[in-house]
């Protein structure tokens, strides 16, 4: 682990980057006031209804996601969603209606609020129907309560930094290791003027948590590299599928991937979607050229899918006889053309 005061020293934080954010938490707090929660609809807060611009839910995940991705798993993290492949609302269990369901989610929401405004911060975790759904939580009180917690929302991340950092904290609980992680930034001068935000940008750009690595072939003989290089974008093929941003439905999308190449390839949607919906900030993007050699190791240094180019390195791979479960740069590049995967590693 790098010395903090280097890594402080080290770190960028532009300016339009705190305006844009917090122009766009107002505008989510204008469109849903604290205020006004207790009087929101189910097609109000659901995913899957259109205009897609109404949803509580859309605004959650997709449209505030600078200020904090929750991508990835599936829409049961929102507890009720409508399913359009199905045509009907799709809900958790133990509820046995969409009026059950939609009712826990409001009353749940609206008792986050409550604790975090009275600062009963050990009671947020076990508020239902959100114990086990920390990612959603977790934006939640961060959008309503800004200056309260941090915006990380993963367990896993929240634990990874607590531990780099050597921060005493509840392992177990996301809501006090975001509390801890808080204290430490409050508490040290050399980051305790910074915006919550800003900190938060500076612990996944100089001590990322469970870097996930993506490998893509950005065309034949990486043809696209440079036009993805100046465009800020990467390229995965099946250009029929349009702009991934435009997708915000995995139901919908996995049905739109099976009318466009049939069901004979109908697994690699997932393989879209998850790369598409689920690289975060600090991720890496490995962008081979065919199996001999690497175009590129990009990391994202965003948190709304798109990628920024941290090094621009081309890599040889050498071959040396063993098998390519044990080759290093075969096993970022053993896989067929065109596809995004995952696998994880340890920062």
């Amino acid at each position: 682990m790098q010395d903090f005061a280097s890594a402080v020293a080290q770190f960028t934080y532009p300016e339009e980057a705190r305006v844009e954010e917090e122009t766009l938490r107002q505008k989510f707090l204008e469109r849903f006031p604290a205020s006004r929660l207790d009087a929101m609809t189910l097609e109000q807060y659901c995913l899957g209804l259109e205009p897609k611009e109404n949803s509580f839910c859309y605004w959650l995940e997709y449209k505030t996601r600078p200020l904090g991705g929750i991508g990835g798993g599936n829409a049961h993290k929102f507890v009720i969603y409508y399913d359009r492949e199905l045509n009907h609302y799709s809900f958790n269990s133990p509820y046995e209606t969409q009026e059950q369901a939609f009712s826990a989610v409001k009353s749940g929401i609206l008792e986050l609020l409550r604790l975090a405004e009275q600062g009963k911060f050990d009671q947020c975790d076990s508020v239902p129907p959100f114990e086990n759904l920390t990612l959603v939580r977790g934006k939640v009180l961060n959008m309503y309560f800004p200056e309260k917690f941090l915006p990380i929302f993963s367990l896993d991340h929240l634990k990874d930094l607590c531990l780099q950092l050597r921060i005493q904290a509840d392992l177990e609980s996301p809501t006090l290791m975001n509390l801890a992680l808080l204290r430490f930034k409050q508490t040290n001068p050399l980051v305790s003027g910074w915006s919550n935000d800003k900190f938060s940008s500076f612990l996944y750009d100089k001590y990322p948590p469970t870097i996930q690595f993506w490998k893509v072939a950005p065309g034949e003989n990486a043809r696209l590299w440079q036009e993805c290089l100046q465009g800020g974008f990467m390229c995965i093929g099946w250009n029929e599928i349009g702009d991934m941003r435009q997708q915000t439905d995995a139901a919908a999308f996995k049905e739109k991937y099976r009318e466009t190449y049939g069901a004979q390839r109908i697994r690699q949607w997932k393989e879209i979607w998850s790369f598409a919906k689920e690289l975060k900030r600090g991720d890496v993007v490995v962008a081979n050229n065919g199996l001999k050699s690497i175009v590129v190791l990009a990391q994202s240094r965003a948190t709304t899918g798109t990628t920024r180019i941290e090094r621009n390195t081309n890599i040889a791979c050498q071959s040396n006889g063993t098998s390519q479960r044990s080759s290093p740069c075969q096993s970022l590049l053993g896989m067929s053309p065109r596809t995004g995967s995952k696998e994880r590693s340890k920062s």
